[in-house]
């Protein structure tokens, strides 16, 4: 089981992050500089696409965000058959402007798709937000096709010296109000995208590599590549990493279905 850090695990995360992504759209549309792990995303379909994936797929992305910038990124590579879902009726106002998309309003924990039906799912940052990662992780694996892939990103910083920290974070943000501490730090590019999250999502939930695996194990999807987000400069040295951060402050998992 994670470790559950969140204030209300009964609390739909919807509308939280909002002010966030609102912001990130802002200041990728002033600097015309993506975030890190979408650079990351960007390099890893590059170098991808042409070993795994047919240009005709089917492509979901659930919680893509306002930016859509991993589907524009797909396009970019010539992919076409792109999906998303997200939770925050926002989100999916905002997306459907990208006429390139087929988009829907729903929660992972009920995906509106048949069974076996995309050859590629990507859930980056979005299980561990959930009111039952393990229901997150089915609907996630039931609609991906057989022999097909998934991507997901996880928190995986359970029982590192950081998951201490963001439980001295989360002590602030129960005494502190979200919008006005977004109001004062949201043009730090780094507070808007990180601290804010850590400290004031409703549900955080924390893994660690073992639980992970054997969750894949257990559902037949077999580990092709998993790797910790660039910017945790802490897992360059394993040994220090994993005190730090654990198995990665986010880590990346791709994996198939057999």
């Amino acid at each position: 089981m994670p470790n559950n850090l969140s204030f209300n695990k009964n609390k739909s995360v919807e509308n939280f992050y909002t002010l966030i992504q609102k912001q990130i759209l802002k200041e990728i549309v002033k600097s015309k500089k993506q975030p890190n792990s979408h650079d990351d995303f960007e390099e890893w379909i590059k170098i991808n696409k042409r070993k795994y994936f047919k240009k005709k797929c089917k492509i979901l992305e659930i919680g893509p965000g306002f930016t859509g910038n991993w589907l524009k990124i797909l396009k970019k590579n010539n992919f076409q058959n792109l999906y998303a879902l997200d939770i925050n009726t926002e989100t999916v106002k905002e997306l459907k402007k990208l006429k390139f998309i087929n988009v829907k309003h729903g929660s992972i924990l009920n995906l509106p798709y048949k069974d076996n039906y995309f050859d590629f799912v990507i859930c980056y940052g979005v299980i561990h937000h959930t009111s039952n990662p393990l229901k997150a992780f089915n609907e996630v694996f039931r609609v991906t096709k057989k022999n097909g892939y998934s991507y997901i990103g996880l928190y995986l910083f359970r029982n590192s010296v950081f998951e201490y920290i963001v439980r001295i974070w989360r002590i602030i943000g129960k005494y502190t109000s979200y919008k006005i501490v977004h109001k004062l730090v949201k043009n730090v590019s780094s507070l808007n995208r990180f601290f804010l999250d850590h400290t004031y999502v409703p549900i955080l939930n924390l893994y660690n590599s073992n639980e992970v695996e054997q969750i894949f194990k257990k559902k037949k999807f077999t580990i092709v590549e998993d790797k910790a987000n660039n910017f945790d400069f802490f897992q360059r040295i394993p040994l220090i990493g994993k005190i730090m951060t654990g198995s990665g402050l986010l880590r990346y998992y791709f994996v198939k279905k057999n």
